[in-house]
């Protein structure tokens, strides 16, 4: 009788280890004891299995999964480097700018303009390794920051479908905070600066239209190499830019910034017409000097 029991027992205990290995232990596929790993459901198993038992994906060994988290590594390292690379050619090209147009160069307080999250926790963080308890973190960190870009992305996205709408009909201030809120979420989306910049002259905030275009195009001078790349991006940089220095009287400046659009397309008759409206403005501007010099010299003979 008891040895009737205790052979059942023992069977039970058997039947529940085989059912705990088959259906294998939640985790990250950082552990040193398993052999399978699924990421569809991440679940560890300690024995080989072809198919998870839990929902169906396939399983991979663990050294291939230990080769992923290692790419995945050297990815986030390139990253990182990447940051470190532009942040110094925009300091580089700051100076650059600085020397030879001090009086037109703009001074931005923080390199994090561009960049939708602060590089400045990166630089101080150590590296890790897949051996290493790290690997979970990080693995952790990048999924959260690919998930977060995602979903900012696509909120600016449809801020930016928002900002549209409330231009077709003529709502330029609320068009203008719907940009705004955009760009918070995506500060390298830049056709959202383009477009806060048409709302900032259709409310003749010419200030803001400039600050805007003037954003996208250093980022393209630094690290484009020019206008070429984005050109229909850079075109409407230009020709708006045009119109918020006529609109401060740069005359000068929008015929050079309409000039650079003309470029990149040479055929468009937006661009041409607002060259010939902005050489206009200059002419005007001349003989309204000239007519007010006159004045004076005839004020003092008499």
């Amino acid at each position: 009788m008891r040895a009737a029991r205790k052979e059942r027992e023992e069977e039970e205990a058997k039947r529940k280890e085989e059912e705990r290995l088959r259906m294998g232990r939640s985790g990250k596929g950082i552990s040193n004891d398993y052999v399978c790993y699924c990421k569809g459901c991440r679940t560890e198993f300690l024995i080989d299995i072809p198919k998870c038992s839990r929902c169906g994906h396939d399983t991979v060994k663990r050294e291939e999964r230990m080769a992923d988290l290692q790419k995945k590594l050297e990815e986030y390292k390139k990253e990182k480097a990447g940051k470190k690379l532009r942040l110094a050619k925009w300091n580089n090209w700051k100076k650059t700018q600085s020397i030879r147009y001090s009086k037109m160069a703009t001074n931005y307080a923080k390199w994090d303009f561009f960049e939708n999250e602060s590089s400045d926790d990166e630089q101080k963080a150590d590296p890790v390794v897949p051996d290493d308890p790290n690997v979970k973190m990080l693995e952790r960190d990048i999924e959260e920051r690919a998930k977060r870009r995602r979903d900012n992305r696509q909120k600016s996205e449809e801020l930016k479908e928002r900002g549209n709408e409330y231009m077709k009909k003529g709502k330029y201030k609320a068009a203008y905070k719907k940009y705004s809120q955009a760009i918070e979420l995506s500060k390298d989306y830049f056709i959202l600066y383009t477009n806060r910049a048409l709302a900032s002259l259709k409310r003749e905030k010419w200030n803001d239209a400039d600050e805007d275009c003037t954003k996208v195009l250093d980022y393209c001078e630094c690290f484009d190499e020019g206008y070429l790349k984005h050109k229909d991006l850079c075109y409407k940089a230009l020709t708006r830019r045009a119109m918020a220095k006529e609109g401060m009287r740069d005359f000068e400046q929008a015929k050079a910034d309409a000039e650079e659009a003309l470029k990149l397309y040479p055929d468009l008759e937006e661009a041409k017409k607002l060259l010939k409206r902005i050489k206009e403005d200059i002419e005007l501007e001349k003989r309204s000097e000239e007519i007010i010099k006159n004045s004076k010299n005839s004020e003092l003979l008499q």
